[in-house]
């Protein structure tokens, strides 16, 4: 499973890629949708993740508790950014610390499926 999901997070970003590169603004409807997505496979993933904490490390439940963090802080924050009267420009500018938060869980997902090349080359 941990192979898996990191292979298709590899397939999701690559597929976004290639079709920001090809479109350009068009593109952009496409990839908003795609993050709501992304996003949601992301929080479902890490809540199977959550009910099987005990079996990680330290170092790997840190970064899930880390990932559940930032995760809710962005969502409070784009809450109150949508409810207040700002410029939405603003908004949409904020939406690209979603994609952080997504390669953020794509480094987690690498660390549970390469664990030893992790160890060995990135000593993290």
């Amino acid at each position: 499973m941990r192979k898996a999901d990191f292979i298709l997070h590899n397939l999701l970003f690559t597929v976004l890629l290639f079709d920001l590169l090809l479109q350009g603004r068009e593109a952009l409807v496409f990839i908003l949708i795609a993050q709501f997505v992304v996003g949601l496979y992301q929080v479902i993933s890490t809540a199977i993740r959550t009910l099987r904490l005990k079996t990680f490390n330290e170092k790997t439940q840190l970064l899930i508790k880390v990932y559940w963090l930032v995760s809710i802080l962005y969502s409070i924050g784009l809450i109150l950014l949508f409810n207040s009267n700002l410029d939405k420009t603003i908004a949409f500018n904020y939406l690209l610390f979603a994609w952080i938060i997504a390669l953020y869980y794509h480094f987690i997902t690498y660390k549970l499926a390469y664990p030893k090349f992790i160890k060995s080359h990135l000593d993290i």
